[in-house]
């Protein structure tokens, strides 16, 4: 199946081939479906090991590791929630060009100032019976006073070319497994 792109992928790609073994029965619509919902789910955990390193390789025991992945997924979440509070006050574009990398950061190394600000006591007084259209306007007064230039992605310039190799005539490559052959043919 085929399917023409309205907009080029990253890499330029105008149109996308799948393959599949589903019967005739089932529409190259559903399939394409599928596929874009399972390719958002793929996204997802790209963004877990990348941002969150959900993955923590020197967790051996099988809860501690479900405990920190689990841990990555509440905190993607919440991090999509912060997003669609910029989209929301400061247009969609400026929260797409907002780094998951710098916003992760600031949570990170500012976690504690929420200790400083209020006990949890407040937080529970103040959010536990809220609606959620009542922490949707909150999100959104916090969102206005964020600076979403201060935490946009870096972006790359074009690549440069691999400078060409040298030659060095006084001393030529030499192939580890020519002389290898020749090492045999001599025995």
């Amino acid at each position: 199946m085929r399917i023409e792109l309205d907009s080029s992928t990253r890499d330029g790609e105008t149109s996308l081939e799948l393959l599949t073994n589903l019967p005739p029965e089932v529409s190259a619509l559903k399939i394409a479906d599928a596929y874009r919902q399972r390719w958002q789910i793929e996204t997802v955990f790209f963004e877990l090991d990348r941002v969150f390193e959900g993955e923590i390789k020197t967790l051996a025991h099988p809860g501690a590791a479900l405990l920190a992945f689990s841990l990555s997924l509440i905190a993607y979440n919440a991090l999509r929630v912060v997003r669609t509070a910029l989209a929301a006050v400061h247009g969609q574009p400026a929260a797409d060009r907002v780094s998951d990398y710098y916003l992760t950061e600031v949570v990170f190394t500012d976690w504690r100032a929420l200790d400083i600000v209020a006990d949890p006591e407040d937080w529970m007084n103040e959010f536990a019976h809220a609606t959620p259209r009542a922490i949707a306007s909150e999100l959104k007064i916090v969102a206005k006073q964020v600076n979403v230039h201060r935490l946009r992605k870096s972006t790359r310039g074009p690549k440069k070319p691999p400078p060409k190799r040298v030659k060095n005539k006084r001393k030529p490559h030499v192939s580890t497994y020519r002389v290898l052959q020749t090492r045999k043919q001599v025995k």
